[in-house]
């Protein structure tokens, strides 16, 4: 970046630390200096304000390190807690009511995250008595998501529905418009940002296979033709409604073989039945269904665990809160103690956004792409879950629907 006379924050905080102590910098002129969300703070923005402190200035740092969930921008959490200590000797105030939880959410709670061992002992006490817990067992995620759908049809009640990452909340999001649900997703994708749809639009958009496209293409199953895609493009707006039908044709022969789960193509046939209703030039039918409705007065809210922290809802659903899922544990990969706590602080957050009912739900099966081969894949409920809050300890029956599946361990 010094190359082009460019530089970024990760590059002028230590520069300004370093010009700090070396007395190139005056330092700020201020009596006191208040940190907020100290949890979050990293060694440079720590340094930053020990300097400040050995200057004289009165430093008040507000925290909680159980809600420290950016690790992967190396926030010191808990560390950070204790650095601070160490070099200057604060005085400590807890701030140990909690105005936001009911008592059963925040006990709940509590039981999941004083299995950390990397955290500040604390005794909350909550203003708010009752509340309720509840846990949601699928036997796939398809009825998984179904019972979040039936729930908001029927009570219509303020809820924050989180989820570990944004894939989950793009299945959950597609549901959600299939049943014509309005719905708040702040920062989040819409519908013709995923990946079928997004690849069904933008071939449409052209009059040949370029570079760009096959680069898109790169991860599918087998060596795509190009050439019959090519004649596709080619043939113009004479006929849109076969231009459509046949690059849709092409997209589930070619690419669609390289995605596993059944929704993708689910997402596939609705951008095309979509593009089908309307009339006119391929630009005029995307441009009338991007016109995506923003429903700010929508009692629904999708969120990830990372999103959700410093908000709070009437009511929560926790989604997904199966082993791989919550923790995140990549496939292939193992995660190391640390890993955990901080996937345990995670969903410690995603719990204590609600104030009165919290629920979570998790599923023991996931549908392959393919229906007909009647083929499910095991899944198993969050550790967090079984070790720490007690919950779905042994495998129920399969419901009478599900009987003659077949079942991959996966």
């Amino acid at each position: 970046m010094l190359k082009h006379e460019a530089t970024d924050l990760n590059q002028i905080m230590p520069r300004a630390v370093k010009a700090l102590v070396n007395g190139e910098l005056e330092p700020i002129p201020s009596t006191h200096i208040l940190v907020d969300e100290f949890q979050d703070i990293d060694k440079i923005q720590l340094d930053w304000v020990l300097y400040h402190k050995r200057r004289g200035v009165e430093i008040t740092a507000v925290g909680d390190d159980d809600q420290s969930i950016y690790k992967f921008r190396d926030a010191l959490g808990y560390t950070a807690f204790k650095l601070l200590h160490n070099a200057i000797y604060p005085k400590v105030i807890y701030l140990d009511t909690n105005y936001r939880c009911a008592k059963k959410i925040l006990a709940t709670s509590n039981a999941l995250i004083t299995a950390n061992t990397g955290r500040i002992q604390k005794n909350i006490t909550p203003i708010q008595s009752g509340g309720s817990v509840a846990t949601v067992e699928a036997w796939t995620q398809e009825d998984e998501i179904d019972a979040i759908v039936k729930y908001q049809s029927r009570t219509k009640t303020e809820l924050a529905v989180i989820a570990r990452t944004h894939g989950l909340l793009e299945r959950i999001a597609y549901e959600f418009e299939v049943n014509d649900i309005s719905f708040n997703r702040p920062g989040g994708k819409d519908f013709w940002d995923l990946p079928l749809p997004a690849l069904l639009s933008s071939l449409l958009q052209r009059t040949k296979v370029d570079g760009l496209v096959e680069v898109t293409l790169e991860s599918t199953a087998s060596t795509p033709d190009f050439t019959e895609l090519d004649a596709i493009l080619r043939a113009g707006e004479a006929n849109i409604d076969r231009k459509i039908q046949r690059t849709t044709d092409w997209i589930e022969r070619v690419v669609l073989p390289g995605y596993e789960e059944k929704w993708h193509s689910d997402t596939l046939r609705r951008a095309s039945s979509s593009l089908l209703g309307f009339t006119g030039s391929v630009l005029r039918r995307l441009a009338g269904l991007k016109k995506r409705k923003k429903n700010a007065e929508s009692k629904l809210t999708l969120l990830t665990m990372h999103s959700a922290k410093g908000l709070e809802f009437e009511n929560v659903w926790v989604f997904g809160c199966n082993d791989g899922r919550v923790p995140l544990i990549p496939k292939g990969k193992t995660i190391d103690a640390e890993e955990i706590e901080e996937e345990r602080r995670l969903l410690y957050v995603a719990m204590t956004r609600a104030r009165k009912e919290l629920t979570l739900s998790f599923s023991w099966n996931r549908g392959i792409r393919k229906p007909e081969l009647r083929i499910l894949q095991r899944l198993y409920p969050s550790r967090f879950l079984t070790d720490e809050l007690g919950i779905a300890q042994a495998r129920p029956t399969p419901p009478e629907q599900y009987r003659e599946y077949r079942y991959w361990k996966g």
